[in-house]
Protein backbone atom coordinates (compact mmCIF):
# COMPACT_ATOMS: atom_id res chain seq x y z
CA UNK A 1 0.00 0.00 0.00
CA UNK A 2 2.35 2.50 0.80
CA UNK A 3 3.92 1.61 -2.53
CA UNK A 4 1.32 2.78 -4.14
CA UNK A 5 0.96 5.88 -2.36
CA UNK A 6 4.52 6.83 -3.21
CA UNK A 7 3.23 6.38 -6.74
CA UNK A 8 -0.24 8.33 -6.77
CA UNK A 9 1.68 11.27 -5.02
CA UNK A 10 4.46 11.27 -7.65
CA UNK A 11 1.63 11.01 -10.42
CA UNK A 12 -0.30 14.15 -8.77
CA UNK A 13 3.08 16.50 -8.67
CA UNK A 14 3.58 15.86 -12.63
CA UNK A 15 0.18 16.27 -13.01
CA UNK A 16 -0.06 19.74 -11.48
CA UNK A 17 3.57 20.64 -13.30
CA UNK A 18 1.82 20.01 -16.39
CA UNK A 19 -1.52 21.78 -15.62
CA UNK A 20 0.67 25.03 -14.50
CA UNK A 21 2.11 24.65 -17.75
CA UNK A 22 -0.67 24.13 -19.62
CA UNK A 23 -1.98 27.44 -20.11
CA UNK A 24 1.04 28.63 -20.59
CA UNK A 25 1.67 26.86 -23.53
CA UNK A 26 -1.74 27.62 -25.26
CA UNK A 27 -1.20 31.18 -24.59
CA UNK A 28 2.14 31.37 -26.42
CA UNK A 29 0.57 29.09 -29.20
CA UNK A 30 -2.89 31.47 -29.67
CA UNK A 31 -0.69 34.60 -29.26
CA UNK A 32 1.59 33.91 -32.25
CA UNK A 33 0.11 31.98 -35.47
CA UNK A 34 -2.73 29.88 -36.45
CA UNK A 35 -3.25 27.74 -39.19
CA UNK A 36 -6.04 27.72 -41.91
CA UNK A 37 -7.03 24.25 -40.66
CA UNK A 38 -7.67 25.60 -36.68
CA UNK A 39 -9.27 28.74 -38.05
CA UNK A 40 -11.68 26.24 -40.05
CA UNK A 41 -12.36 23.96 -37.10
CA UNK A 42 -12.66 27.14 -34.64
CA UNK A 43 -14.57 29.63 -36.80
CA UNK A 44 -17.60 29.57 -34.77
CA UNK A 45 -16.23 29.90 -31.62
CA UNK A 46 -17.89 32.61 -29.32
CA UNK A 47 -14.32 33.85 -27.84
CA UNK A 48 -13.20 33.97 -31.21
CA UNK A 49 -12.78 37.36 -33.34
CA UNK A 50 -11.40 37.06 -36.56
CA UNK A 51 -10.97 40.76 -37.91
CA UNK A 52 -9.96 41.42 -41.78
CA UNK A 53 -7.76 44.28 -41.87
CA UNK A 54 -7.72 44.92 -45.57
CA UNK A 55 -9.57 48.32 -46.46
CA UNK A 56 -13.28 48.11 -46.20
CA UNK A 57 -13.73 47.69 -50.16
CA UNK A 58 -12.46 44.49 -50.14
CA UNK A 59 -14.24 43.28 -47.21
CA UNK A 60 -17.44 44.21 -48.39
CA UNK A 61 -16.80 42.21 -51.70
CA UNK A 62 -16.06 39.37 -50.05
CA UNK A 63 -14.11 37.78 -46.75
CA UNK A 64 -13.72 35.38 -44.53
CA UNK A 65 -17.22 33.89 -42.46
CA UNK A 66 -17.72 35.58 -39.26
CA UNK A 67 -14.96 38.01 -40.22
CA UNK A 68 -15.59 41.57 -38.48
CA UNK A 69 -13.54 44.23 -40.40
CA UNK A 70 -10.45 47.15 -39.11
CA UNK A 71 -8.34 48.53 -41.83
CA UNK A 72 -4.75 48.75 -40.78
CA UNK A 73 -5.30 52.12 -42.21
CA UNK A 74 -7.44 52.89 -39.47
CA UNK A 75 -5.19 52.62 -36.79
CA UNK A 76 -2.55 55.29 -37.75
CA UNK A 77 -2.89 58.95 -35.92
CA UNK A 78 -4.85 61.29 -38.70
CA UNK A 79 -3.69 64.90 -39.59
CA UNK A 80 0.18 66.04 -39.71
CA UNK A 81 2.01 62.85 -37.93
CA UNK A 82 0.12 60.04 -40.08
CA UNK A 83 2.98 57.97 -39.24
CA UNK A 84 2.24 57.46 -36.09
CA UNK A 85 -0.45 54.98 -34.34
CA UNK A 86 -3.45 56.30 -33.84
CA UNK A 87 -4.58 58.09 -29.98
CA UNK A 88 -5.51 55.48 -27.14
CA UNK A 89 -9.12 57.07 -27.65
CA UNK A 90 -9.57 56.20 -31.26
CA UNK A 91 -8.05 52.73 -30.49
CA UNK A 92 -10.25 52.13 -27.95
CA UNK A 93 -13.30 52.88 -29.96
CA UNK A 94 -12.17 50.90 -32.89
CA UNK A 95 -11.32 47.50 -30.77
CA UNK A 96 -14.60 48.15 -29.22
CA UNK A 97 -16.46 48.18 -32.44
CA UNK A 98 -14.93 44.86 -33.71
CA UNK A 99 -16.81 43.29 -30.58
CA UNK A 100 -13.01 42.48 -29.10
CA UNK A 101 -12.96 42.49 -25.80
CA UNK A 102 -9.89 41.63 -23.06
CA UNK A 103 -10.48 38.04 -23.18
CA UNK A 104 -11.21 37.50 -26.61
CA UNK A 105 -8.74 36.04 -28.93
CA UNK A 106 -8.30 37.47 -32.11
CA UNK A 107 -7.49 36.27 -35.42
CA UNK A 108 -5.64 38.66 -37.62
CA UNK A 109 -5.74 38.08 -41.62
CA UNK A 110 -4.95 40.14 -45.02
CA UNK A 111 -4.08 39.16 -48.67
CA UNK A 112 -0.84 37.51 -48.05
CA UNK A 113 1.75 39.31 -47.54
CA UNK A 114 1.27 39.35 -43.64
CA UNK A 115 2.57 42.98 -43.49
CA UNK A 116 -0.88 44.67 -42.52
CA UNK A 117 -1.78 42.12 -39.98
CA UNK A 118 1.46 42.29 -38.44
CA UNK A 119 0.81 45.55 -38.32
CA UNK A 120 -2.79 45.10 -36.24
CA UNK A 121 -1.09 42.47 -34.23
CA UNK A 122 2.10 45.04 -32.94
CA UNK A 123 -0.95 47.93 -32.32
CA UNK A 124 -3.50 46.06 -29.92
CA UNK A 125 -0.42 44.20 -28.15
CA UNK A 126 1.05 48.03 -27.59
CA UNK A 127 -2.19 48.73 -26.47
CA UNK A 128 -2.41 45.47 -23.77
CA UNK A 129 -4.44 42.55 -25.87
CA UNK A 130 -2.46 39.49 -25.02
CA UNK A 131 -4.33 36.93 -27.21
CA UNK A 132 -3.46 38.42 -30.72
CA UNK A 133 -2.61 35.23 -33.48
CA UNK A 134 -2.31 35.93 -37.46
CA UNK A 135 -3.23 33.43 -40.07
CA UNK A 136 -0.83 31.81 -41.69
CA UNK A 137 -2.35 32.44 -45.19
CA UNK A 138 -3.94 35.22 -47.11
CA UNK A 139 -7.31 35.57 -47.84
CA UNK A 140 -6.50 34.72 -51.58
CA UNK A 141 -5.79 31.06 -50.59
CA UNK A 142 -8.70 30.84 -48.32
CA UNK A 143 -10.98 31.83 -50.87
CA UNK A 144 -9.41 29.69 -53.45
CA UNK A 145 -9.60 26.33 -51.63
CA UNK A 146 -13.28 26.81 -51.31
CA UNK A 147 -13.20 27.29 -47.16
CA UNK A 148 -16.01 29.33 -45.81
CA UNK A 149 -16.33 32.80 -47.36
CA UNK A 150 -19.03 35.67 -47.12
CA UNK A 151 -20.17 39.17 -48.17
CA UNK A 152 -22.40 39.49 -44.96
CA UNK A 153 -21.24 42.86 -43.17
CA UNK A 154 -20.85 41.77 -39.72
CA UNK A 155 -21.48 44.00 -37.04
CA UNK A 156 -20.74 42.10 -33.43
CA UNK A 157 -21.37 43.57 -30.18
CA UNK A 158 -19.88 46.29 -28.91
CA UNK A 159 -16.53 44.99 -26.59
CA UNK A 160 -15.40 45.93 -23.70
CA UNK A 161 -11.66 46.88 -23.79
CA UNK A 162 -9.88 48.14 -21.40
CA UNK A 163 -6.37 49.54 -23.48
CA UNK A 164 -2.97 48.88 -21.29
CA UNK A 165 -0.30 50.43 -22.38
CA UNK A 166 2.86 48.57 -23.22
CA UNK A 167 5.49 51.56 -23.46
CA UNK A 168 8.56 48.44 -23.91
CA UNK A 169 6.92 47.80 -27.33
CA UNK A 170 7.02 51.23 -28.58
CA UNK A 171 10.21 52.93 -29.49
CA UNK A 172 10.35 57.23 -29.65
CA UNK A 173 13.30 58.86 -31.26
CA UNK A 174 14.91 59.68 -28.23
CA UNK A 175 15.40 55.89 -27.55
CA UNK A 176 16.57 55.05 -30.79
CA UNK A 177 19.06 58.29 -30.47
CA UNK A 178 20.14 56.67 -27.06
CA UNK A 179 20.32 52.77 -29.12
CA UNK A 180 23.10 54.35 -31.72
CA UNK A 181 25.63 54.87 -29.03
CA UNK A 182 25.11 51.63 -26.99
CA UNK A 183 26.55 48.35 -28.34
CA UNK A 184 23.95 46.07 -26.56
CA UNK A 185 20.91 47.32 -28.08
CA UNK A 186 20.36 46.40 -31.76
CA UNK A 187 18.65 48.45 -34.43
CA UNK A 188 17.30 46.44 -37.72
CA UNK A 189 15.99 48.53 -40.43
CA UNK A 190 13.44 46.63 -42.17
CA UNK A 191 13.14 48.77 -45.64
CA UNK A 192 14.32 47.22 -48.73
CA UNK A 193 18.21 47.47 -49.29
CA UNK A 194 18.04 50.00 -51.93
CA UNK A 195 16.72 52.34 -49.38
CA UNK A 196 18.80 51.34 -46.70
CA UNK A 197 22.02 51.97 -49.07
CA UNK A 198 21.08 55.14 -49.58
CA UNK A 199 20.28 54.71 -53.54
CA UNK A 200 16.52 55.25 -52.93
CA UNK A 201 14.22 56.88 -50.26
CA UNK A 202 10.41 57.80 -50.21
CA UNK A 203 11.54 60.88 -47.99
CA UNK A 204 13.93 63.91 -48.95
CA UNK A 205 17.05 62.38 -46.99
CA UNK A 206 18.38 58.78 -47.93
CA UNK A 207 20.33 56.34 -45.92
CA UNK A 208 19.62 54.67 -42.38
CA UNK A 209 20.02 55.17 -39.12
CA UNK A 210 23.87 54.76 -37.89
CA UNK A 211 24.30 51.54 -36.66
CA UNK A 212 21.43 49.61 -37.96
CA UNK A 213 21.19 47.03 -39.51
CA UNK A 214 19.22 45.53 -42.93
CA UNK A 215 16.95 42.42 -42.94
CA UNK A 216 14.23 43.24 -45.42
CA UNK A 217 11.08 42.39 -44.61
CA UNK A 218 9.92 39.92 -48.05
CA UNK A 219 13.44 37.78 -46.23
CA UNK A 220 10.46 36.66 -43.46
CA UNK A 221 8.01 35.74 -46.15
CA UNK A 222 7.60 32.73 -48.69
CA UNK A 223 5.21 34.94 -50.89
CA UNK A 224 4.54 31.89 -52.97
CA UNK A 225 2.75 29.91 -50.73
CA UNK A 226 2.14 32.29 -49.18
CA UNK A 227 3.41 32.03 -45.71
CA UNK A 228 5.98 33.36 -42.83
CA UNK A 229 9.12 30.93 -43.64
CA UNK A 230 9.72 28.23 -41.53
CA UNK A 231 11.03 28.43 -38.07
CA UNK A 232 14.22 26.74 -39.04
CA UNK A 233 14.55 30.08 -41.45
CA UNK A 234 13.91 32.40 -39.38
CA UNK A 235 16.08 31.11 -36.56
CA UNK A 236 18.80 31.27 -39.25
CA UNK A 237 17.67 34.50 -40.61
CA UNK A 238 18.44 36.26 -36.13
CA UNK A 239 20.42 33.49 -34.53
CA UNK A 240 23.00 35.91 -35.14
CA UNK A 241 21.19 37.94 -31.98
CA UNK A 242 21.73 37.90 -28.69
CA UNK A 243 18.56 37.30 -26.60
CA UNK A 244 19.50 39.59 -23.93
CA UNK A 245 19.71 42.17 -26.14
CA UNK A 246 16.83 44.49 -26.43
CA UNK A 247 15.89 45.09 -30.42
CA UNK A 248 13.89 48.16 -32.17
CA UNK A 249 12.90 47.66 -35.56
CA UNK A 250 11.92 50.35 -37.77
CA UNK A 251 11.04 50.99 -41.67
CA UNK A 252 9.12 53.91 -43.28
CA UNK A 253 5.74 54.00 -41.57
CA UNK A 254 5.99 51.73 -38.98
CA UNK A 255 4.24 48.44 -41.37
CA UNK A 256 7.01 46.55 -42.79
CA UNK A 257 8.81 46.57 -39.69
CA UNK A 258 6.04 45.27 -37.92
CA UNK A 259 6.31 41.82 -39.55
CA UNK A 260 9.88 41.92 -38.50
CA UNK A 261 8.56 42.62 -34.90
CA UNK A 262 6.14 39.50 -34.87
CA UNK A 263 8.89 37.42 -36.37
CA UNK A 264 11.01 38.18 -33.87
CA UNK A 265 8.59 38.04 -30.68
CA UNK A 266 7.56 34.44 -31.99
CA UNK A 267 11.06 33.49 -31.74
CA UNK A 268 11.51 35.54 -28.36
CA UNK A 269 13.60 38.25 -28.32
CA UNK A 270 12.97 41.39 -26.39
CA UNK A 271 11.90 43.54 -29.31
CA UNK A 272 10.26 46.92 -29.67
CA UNK A 273 8.80 48.95 -32.70
CA UNK A 274 9.74 52.65 -33.61
CA UNK A 275 6.21 54.24 -34.28
CA UNK A 276 7.76 57.56 -36.14
CA UNK A 277 10.15 55.48 -38.06
CA UNK A 278 12.43 56.69 -41.25
CA UNK A 279 9.58 59.01 -42.11
CA UNK A 280 9.84 60.84 -38.55
CA UNK A 281 13.67 60.19 -38.43
CA UNK A 282 14.52 61.33 -41.73
CA UNK A 283 12.48 64.94 -41.07
CA UNK A 284 13.83 65.33 -37.94
CA UNK A 285 16.75 67.88 -37.97
CA UNK A 286 20.29 67.15 -36.37
CA UNK A 287 19.19 63.64 -35.99
CA UNK A 288 22.28 61.45 -37.38
CA UNK A 289 21.53 59.62 -40.83
CA UNK A 290 24.43 57.15 -42.24
CA UNK A 291 24.58 56.91 -46.43
CA UNK A 292 26.89 53.95 -46.97
CA UNK A 293 27.47 56.03 -50.29
CA UNK A 294 27.97 59.40 -48.91
CA UNK A 295 29.75 60.24 -45.78
CA UNK A 296 27.61 60.70 -42.34
CA UNK A 297 25.60 63.10 -41.93
CA UNK A 298 25.29 65.54 -38.83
Amino acid sequence: MKYKVINLSRLFFFLVIYLLHLPIAMAEGHSMIVEPDWLLSHINDENLIIVDVRENDKYIQSHIQNAVSLPVSMTFSKGKRPDLVAPISKIKQLVEQTGISNSSHVVLYEDGSFINAARVFWVLEVFGQTRVSVLNSGYVKWETNGWPVSNEVIKRKSGIFIPSIKPELLATSFQVRLAIDNPNHILIDARPTEEYMGLESRTKNFGHIPSAVNIPTTLNIDLDVPKIQPIEELIKLYGPFEKDKPITVYCNKGKQSALVYYVLRKLGYKVSAYDGSWYEWSNTPKLPISNPNLNSIP
